[in-house]
């Protein structure tokens, strides 16, 4: 209830509050010291979101790097980047509660559960704007981590958000596959590659490996 008027808020609150965040979002923050936690902690914002609510639209500005304190939020992506466009405009100027969202956002490519966090894409990428859109699923509390903090302390971490265009790039030169992909579809298949390295004779897979 103190975390919005962070004025009033003692050592003894940052401290319990910075404990509740780690046990929560240790996938998240299990590699960052205690220090750049509080940073992030003094730094954020905290927002409850209603259910059916837009958590960011595609094509829009990425300011923040979200962390899921409760709730659900399912990713939504439209390939059709002129809608995505639109949609974000239409509600800079419409209330989402009087025209439902989910039926201009196109379909769910992806659910963030609690203790995640997610939009790095857009703060890392050489364009800055938002890849999918986000909306919560059902009631959902969320630490807004302010774009120039989530860079200094966080970012080194996410090394498939700081390789992002590099891999779009590859994919859309290099493979005849991906070619005529859009970029919004190209980033989001981006983000879920995995790199490994094999020396020349080593076995990449073998007959009755688990695909």
């Amino acid at each position: 209830s103190k975390y919005n008027e962070k004025d009033c808020m003692s050592t003894k609150d940052y401290e319990t509050l910075q404990e509740w965040i780690l046990q929560l979002c240790w996938k998240s923050l299990e590699k960052v010291s205690k220090k750049s936690v509080r940073a992030i902690l003094s730094e954020s914002k905290y927002r409850v979101y209603s259910e059916g609510e837009p958590v960011f639209y595609q094509s829009q500005h990425g300011l923040y790097y979200m962390l899921l304190l409760s709730g659900q939020v399912d990713i939504m992506l439209t390939e059709n980047h002129q809608r995505a466009i639109e949609t974000h405009s239409f509600f800079d100027h419409h209330s989402w509660r009087d025209y439902d969202p989910r039926k201009r956002m196109g379909k769910i490519v992806a659910q963030i559960h609690v203790g995640n966090g997610f939009g790095g894409i857009a703060l890392m990428s050489k364009r800055p704007k938002r890849s999918a859109s986000a909306i919560a699923s059902m009631a959902s509390e969320i630490l807004l981590v302010p774009k120039n903090t989530y860079l200094a302390h966080l970012a080194q971490l996410h090394k498939a958000e700081a390789t992002i265009d590099k891999r779009v790039t590859f994919l859309k030169q290099e493979s005849y596959f991906f070619n005529k992909w859009k970029h919004n579809r190209l980033v989001n298949l981006a983000y879920g590659i995995v790199e490994e390295e094999y020396s020349r004779g080593s076995v990449i897979e073998k007959q009755g490996d688990e695909v």
